[in-house]
């Protein structure tokens, strides 16, 4: 089925970029396993809360997108979601050599971290930092909802989010139990390069499959 095809896509779109964004989730990783609590605990806590969100939006942006198609204008969530992630593709692309995303968003971080370093409850707080997730300023993430958009369901939406979250949870799971070395490892100027190509062959798929199935009349 196509949502078969979209669901590796949303997790290989996952897994990928986790690798680039490591730069900008990676110091709230590290700042929470650096309290003095089991790991696996701390790091499933943030990972599960982070699944919730992203599949809970999922589920309102496969709405949106199926609501858009069924009852204003038909293809437009199509489009706009396979735009979306050409245009995040192009950034990631034409970014070049540039600060982390965390020194870009100095002012942000710096306020997150200190309420994290301040907050005594670990695993609430570990739940809290995976909530958040869904609102970081990443280019990788709203690439992933302009991939749900496509999906044209509330249920293939929260499936696109949910399999996008488990395809972070390598890299997310490694730097939280070995951060120190994984934050010096990760080339992220290459995997930004392949991010930025992978981004735009799923964007650019998505628009030439439906107007391929628009022109032959297999498109609703």
């Amino acid at each position: 089925m196509i949502f078969q095809a979209v669901y590796i896509e949303s997790f290989l779109l996952g897994f990928i970029g986790s690798l680039h964004c490591a730069g900008m989730c990676g110091p709230f990783v590290h700042i929470l396993n650096s309290r003095s609590a089991p790991k696996w605990k701390i790091n499933l806590a943030y990972n599960l809360s982070r699944t919730l969100v992203y599949t809970t939006a999922g589920f309102i942006l496969g709405g949106l997108g199926e609501t858009v198609d069924k009852y204003f204008i038909n293809n437009l969530a199509i489009f706009s979601g396979g735009a979306i992630l050409i245009l995040f593709s192009l950034a990631y692309l034409l970014s070049g050599k540039r600060k982390k995303a965390s020194e870009d968003m100095s002012f942000f971080f710096i306020k997150l971290s200190s309420f994290m370093k301040k907050n005594r409850n670990i695993y609430a707080l570990a739940f809290m930092m995976g909530l958040s997730a869904a609102f970081m300023p990443c280019g990788l993430l709203y690439g992933a909802y302009g991939l749900t958009l496509t999906a044209e369901s509330a249920v293939y939406g929260a499936f696109t989010m949910l399999f996008f979250s488990l395809g972070m949870y390598p890299a997310l799971f490694a730097i939280g139990f070995a951060s120190n070395y994984f934050m010096k490892k990760i080339p992220a100027d290459g995997i930004r390069i392949i991010l930025g190509i992978f981004m735009l062959i799923l964007g650019l798929s998505t628009i030439l499959w439906r107007l391929y199935l628009i022109q032959t009349n297999q498109c609703h």
